[in-house]
């Protein structure tokens, strides 16, 4: 249980540390985000191209900005890691006001 706990909080140190640095050098995936949602996605198919969910909200946000992934950063994932996605997009223009949104709702 200790170990697990060590290695959840050490995954999520080099997580956010590699976040920063990639900020900071502005050496960064420019059509790709990293969100934390307050439910985990249970499926993710893709339809027409883009990402579609059971969640509906997702599901309007996908479809606007043109999501084509979603993938889940911590593979297997439980609890709280179990929340991080990588969500890529069609068109890296739409990004700056999918986060904008994002910012403005809870999810």
């Amino acid at each position: 249980m200790k170990r697990n706990i060590i290695l959840t909080f050490s995954s999520l140190f080099v997580l956010l540390t590699l976040t920063y640095y990639a900020q900071e050098k502005s050496d960064y995936v420019e059509d790709e985000i990293l969100i934390k949602v307050e439910v985990p996605f249970n499926k993710n198919i893709k339809s027409n191209g883009l990402v579609k969910t059971e969640i509906d909200w997702f599901n309007i946000y996908s479809k606007k900005y043109k999501c084509v992934e979603l993938e889940p950063i911590f593979k297997n994932e439980t609890g709280e890691l179990g929340k991080f996605y990588k969500i890529k997009f069609a068109e890296k223009e739409k990004i700056d006001k999918f986060i904008d949104e994002m910012n403005n709702e809870k999810m």
